[in-house]
């Protein structure tokens, strides 16, 4: 008596787990549905947050510069830039217009001053007007970021 007892015990115990499980998802079920309706969320618009769009680079020659400073005082840099762009089809009109993207570049690294090369916040606003102008040269928005790879200030 007292093995089947025990083997009725197990039973029910598991049947209230299995239980349990159910209605936890069902619970989660429910409340996914509901957060769709709610926001207007298709299953479409949450596979797409998934899709990874393709990044490819463009790696540029080093720049060298002097930096806009007082008449007393000389600095330079040297960096050097990659592109990241998405629209692979871009790739051969990226390739064509390298001097003419190198030359937005440097003009506008020259208009640089030391203070604004040496801090983070310079430098994410320098990455932010690089982007800016060459899409607007190119007339769309082709580079999506901007990588600095290397860089010495003096």
């Amino acid at each position: 008596m007292t093995e089947t007892t025990k083997e009725v015990k197990k039973k029910k115990s598991k049947l209230k787990l299995i239980i349990i499980i159910v209605l936890i998802i069902a619970v989660l079920f429910l409340g996914a549905f509901i957060y769709l309706k709610v926001t207007d969320t298709t299953i479409a618009d949450i596979m797409k947050s998934f899709d990874k769009e393709e990044q490819l680079t463009m790696s540029l020659d080093e720049f060298v510069v002097n930096l806009k400073s007082p008449a007393n005082m000389r600095s330079y840099l040297k960096v050097k830039i990659s592109l990241m762009y998405t629209d692979s089809s871009k790739t051969e009109m990226l390739m064509i217009n390298t001097s003419k993207i190198r030359d937005i570049i440097l003009d506008n690294l020259r208009e640089r001053e030391y203070e604004e090369v040496t801090t983070n916040e310079g430098i994410d606003a320098l990455k932010k007007d690089i982007i800016e102008e060459l899409n607007n040269t190119f007339g769309e928005p082709i580079i999506k970021e901007l990588y600095i790879t290397d860089i010495i200030v003096q």
